[in-house]
């Protein structure tokens, strides 16, 4: 279905979560079923016409999503069908993941998923790798596909498993949008406990180190993979308000745990035991949550293990980025977050081997993310300088105390459009650039936006 310029339909389709990633299509189609999108895409192929698929529209860089020439938004391929003796869901590619809680809820069952408070789609989270609250048990969102549905760029429709069309199933597991859009996803499901334990709270920012032991302690002593945190050190620096204060999310997948458990430690920075109760992600209440971010933001993250060497990185990371701002003159709205999820040391390994984004049993990493918000467009060279440099220097300081690998894989769902995509897939470039080739010969799916993995070189070949 196309839908006319100014309606309110349109507006939907080119709508993102952050302002900066929407851009004005020439066109706007809502595919409702798979054939129809087969038909689309080979007019797109014939034409070579920009375009861009939109899930949720949850992407934070510019083009990963949008585009002025056809926007493609999944909403209408949103069917959510459990197969609860299987232990599996289908979930259509247009979906957000609160739908998928919701129809599991009931079912006491739960999945590998991303946020559901912030409106997260189904489809660009599990694309590009899938960090979630139950990452340290299961993994990522992609070790927890079952089979893909597929329009190639031809028009045909294929349904991927391990078996069928073997290598195009590891390409997708982190590939992102380059070998054709997929429409359906089958999802492993997992029994969800009655009982969770945890809290929602943030502290004053003058509690740094105390923050930063307990998250220290936490890599390195907790034993439980059920257990999962977010931490965020925020800064507002405008020249009406500054100040800093500290966000947690601390989710147990489980019973209360015994006093001496690294995940007691948050307790003692709370100001009051009330905050600790049930539930705290939302799970019996079918809207996994995570920590609320900035209403605009431009992110990326290097990848980054966590230990007791942390907290040196941690202020050569905060000192710069105050260094940066503080000598401007004409701030307006600028809000600084510096977050982090530390990964527990098993999390990979149950992870099937394979897969297009780089993660491997024994070699735990998690995401470490930054955010700048700005309200002046003029000021966008500025800050998004100010944002690699800063992001460079972190880098460089996690090597230097050997919390990193030389060269670690990004996270595409939240890197700059910029980057590169052989820093994403590494190693893996060579035998994705195959699959690539045997998919989409042409390259139709580089005339839309992400991160591009290219066709081989007459070298390569």
């Amino acid at each position: 279905m196309s839908v006319l310029s100014g309606s309110s339909a349109y507006k939907d389709s080119i709508r993102h979560f952050v302002s900066s990633s929407s851009e004005v299509a020439q066109l706007a189609v809502q595919p409702g079923s798979a054939s129809d999108l087969g038909m689309m895409i080979q007019t797109i192929a014939y034409y070579r016409v920009p375009f861009a698929v939109k899930g949720a529209g949850h992407a934070m860089s510019p083009t990963i999503s949008s585009t002025t020439g056809i926007q493609f938004y999944m909403a209408r391929l949103n069917r959510v069908r459990p197969f609860p003796d299987q232990m599996s869901v289908e979930v259509g590619a247009g979906c957000v993941w609160e739908q998928v809680y919701q129809a599991l809820l009931p079912l006491k069952q739960n999945v590998v998923g991303g946020s559901a408070s912030e409106g997260v789609g189904v489809g660009g989270w599990l694309l590009g790798g899938g960090w979630s609250l139950k990452s340290n048990r299961y993994g990522l969102g992609i070790d927890n596909i079952l089979a893909y549905e597929v329009v190639t760029p031809n028009g045909s429709i294929l349904q991927v498993t391990e078996q069928n069309h073997a290598q195009l199933f590891q390409a997708l597991r982190g590939g992102g949008n380059n070998f054709g859009i997929v429409t359906k996803f089958i999802l492993r499901t997992h029994m969800q406990q009655d009982c969770t334990y945890g809290a929602r709270f943030q502290v004053d920012g003058n509690r740094t180190s105390e923050v930063k032991n307990a998250i220290a302690r936490f890599v390195d002593e907790e034993s439980s993979p059920d257990s999962s945190i977010v931490v965020a050190f925020r800064h507002t620096l405008d020249r009406a308000q500054q100040g800093n204060h500290i966000s947690m999310l601390l989710v147990l997948d489980g019973p209360k745990p015994l006093h001496g458990s690294p995940f007691r430690d948050f307790e003692l920075l709370s100001h009051t035991g009330d905050v600790w109760k049930s539930d705290p992600a939302g799970w019996w209440l079918g809207a996994l949550d995570a920590l609320s971010t900035p209403d605009e933001q431009t992110i990326e993250k290097p990848s980054v293990k966590a230990s007791k060497k942390m907290d040196r990185g941690s202020k050569n990371m905060s000192t710069y980025m105050f260094y940066g701002v503080e000598r401007r003159t004409f701030m307006v709205g600028i809000n600084v977050s510096i977050e982090c999820w530390p990964a527990h040391k098993t999390i990979f390994d149950n992870s099937p081997p394979g897969a297009a984004f780089p993660h491997e049993p024994g070699q735990p990493f998690g995401p470490m993310l930054v955010y700048l918000t700005w309200s002046d467009e003029k000021e966008d060279e500025f800050w998004i300088t100010t944002l690699n440099r800063t992001l460079n220097k972190l880098r460089k300081a996690a090597r230097e105390l050997g919390l990193t690998p030389k060269k670690p894989a990004y996270y595409s769902n939240i890197s700059l459009e910029t980057v590169p995509s052989h820093k994403i897939y590494r190693d893996n470039m060579t035998w994705l650039r195959g699959v690539k080739a045997q998919y989409d010969p042409t390259d139709v799916m580089g005339l839309a936006g992400g991160h591009k993995i290219p066709l081989p070189s007459e070298e390569d070949r």
